[in-house]
């Protein structure tokens, strides 16, 4: 059914036995005294769901739970008033669907970003030095391992003038 994230080990039955105590709380609490934003919290944590599918799964199930209650317990109510009578929660709902999947969006997009960038930085075919404000060499590509003939290990840490020739340093530093 749902799929987990990798850093929280068991986020479904969580969020069902969140589901059925929201439930078992609106069937039990008096008509007027309902507790139909709590069907809001299940959504929000679809956030610890990898998927953006299992959200969209998770929002349908929330809404039709969420006026369950409300048709179970109409009394010769037309439909109409018993569906605007939840329509805040429904749409409370599917705002918070639509906000859970966009920061699953957001997330995939930095991660691909990440990923592109790495994959330029790793396979690049120029030497890529990058230094903080201090001019310390805070990472480099392995091109420029080859280029220089020293390692990441070497070289991280320092300035970035030691593989500038020794005349340069101090027109280097005021050019950084």
């Amino acid at each position: 059914m749902f799929r987990t994230h990798n850093k929280i080990k068991y986020p479904v039955p969580v969020i069902l036995v969140l589901i059925i105590g929201i439930l078992l709380t609106d069937f039990l609490l008096p008509q007027p005294d309902n507790v139909s934003l709590l069907y809001l919290f299940p959504v929000l944590l679809g956030l610890f769901l990898k998927e953006k599918n299992d959200v969209l799964l998770l929002g349908i199930i929330t809404t039709v739970l969420s006026i369950v209650p409300v048709v179970l317990f109409a009394q010769a109510q037309p439909l109409t008033d018993i569906l605007l009578e939840r329509s805040l929660t429904v749409a409370g709902i599917w705002i918070a669907s639509y906000l859970v999947v966009l920061v699953h969006q957001m997330k995939n997009d930095d991660l691909n970003k990440s990923e592109q960038f790495r994959a330029l930085f790793q396979f690049a075919s120029a030497g890529i030095i990058l230094t903080n404000k201090r001019g310390e060499i805070v990472r480099i590509n392995p091109f420029t391992e080859k280029l220089f003939g020293y390692t990441a290990q070497e070289l991280v840490g320092e300035r970035i003038e030691i593989l500038i020739p020794q005349r340069l340093h101090a027109l280097h530093k005021k050019h950084r």
